[in-house]
């Protein structure tokens, strides 16, 4: 519908608060599970008639999402750059809390995770609790996050916990 984010849930007035505290631009398109990939590969067009290059992804390890960014990137003209890939996903965790990076826990998997965790700050104590077996970096779909304060934001973006 447009009034939130996929997967994350987030109204676009915090995304859009995200970019301002990062100094960046903000593009944001509505799509349905059924047209995402069209929508998302008509944006690439029209980054690259831009002159836009290279398109950056965070993925640290899942096949599929990488074939699928560097079919639809590459069919832009685009590089999809990962990052993150086979980084170690516990010095992953470590390297932007150490940054001073704070991120929110915006909605959970009831099949990896119970409601406590949704909302949780996610810190040292997150990452203590999750139980065996859950990725610590959310990259299974076990939890997505909102990062809302570090280094490179001119101010930590303000926000409130709704159910």
């Amino acid at each position: 519908t447009g009034e939130r984010s996929r997967s994350h849930a987030l109204p676009p007035h915090l995304m859009q608060a995200q970019a301002d505290a990062l100094g960046i631009p903000l593009v944001m398109r509505r799509a349905s599970w059924t047209d995402y990939q069209t929508v998302f590969t008509d944006q690439l067009d029209a980054f690259a008639s831009l002159g836009i290059t290279h398109g950056l992804f965070g993925d640290i390890d899942l096949q599929a999402h990488r074939d699928w960014e560097e079919k639809v990137c590459g069919a832009a003209g685009i590089t999809a750059v990962l990052p993150l890939w086979q980084a170690p996903r516990r010095a992953l965790v470590d390297e932007l809390l150490g940054l001073g990076y704070r991120a929110r826990v915006v909605c959970v998997d009831a099949r990896f995770l119970d409601a406590s965790f949704c909302g949780r700050e996610f810190d040292e104590r997150f990452i203590a609790d999750l139980p065996d077996g859950v990725d610590a970096c959310g990259e299974n779909g076990e939890f997505h996050s909102f990062v809302f304060d570090g280094p490179r934001f001119a101010q930590a973006v303000s926000h409130e916990l709704v159910r």
